[in-house]
């Protein structure tokens, strides 16, 4: 009786499978893009997910000592991978930034921004809390925020919007520099 391989039976098989679009296992129609069919795939993470949760100790374990060993060739290689991929990421960026502010939606996520900005109520809010604590910890940004927010009133004021929110103000308002809604919501808070 010849010898057979059965490593290279099961590979020719494997192969054989794959390319008429069959499952490895039990020969249904694979998921789109992978090598399982639905039930298969769907076996394997249950079993992949009950292995992780019995070893997560041992698995986490192995994975800090292999980055401990490995640090200096794991920077090497994300600093690679970045410079390789710079350019495809900050056109990513850019066009993930122009779309949204074509829609009027908030940068950080997909909620309609606010008007005259070009981020949500909440995402706004958190960038004051942050812009609020960098500044009480350091003078020099301070200084320069000061300046800024200067610079933007004129700027506002001078192309007729109100230096608060951005609007436009209307041409009978000449005596007033913010919006009505600007003035009322002061009203209201004092």
């Amino acid at each position: 009786m010849p010898y057979r391989d059965k490593e290279k039976n099961r590979e020719r098989y494997i192969r054989k499978h794959r390319e008429i679009g069959l499952c490895d296992r039990c020969s249904n129609k694979v998921i789109p893009g992978k090598h399982l069919c639905q039930q298969c795939f769907d076996k394997k993470a249950e079993r992949d997910k009950i292995y992780y949760e019995a070893n997560k100790c041992k698995i986490l374990e192995v994975d800090r000592k292999y980055r401990e060993s490995h640090k200096e060739a794991i920077q090497k290689t994300k600093k690679q991978y970045y410079e390789s991929h710079k350019k495809e990421t900050i056109n990513r960026n850019r066009e993930y930034r122009k779309t949204h502010l074509k829609n009027g939606l908030c940068y950080a996520c997909n909620q309609p921004a606010s008007q005259g900005s070009i981020l949500c109520l909440l995402h706004r809010s958190r960038k004051v809390v942050e812009t609020r604590r960098r500044l009480r910890n350091n003078p020099e940004i301070r200084e320069k925020h000061k300046r800024d927010l200067l610079e933007k009133y004129y700027r506002l004021k001078s192309e007729h919007k109100c230096p608060k929110c951005g609007i436009p103000l209307n041409n009978d308002s000449c005596t007033s520099v913010y919006c009505s809604n600007c003035v009322a919501s002061k009203v209201r808070s004092s």
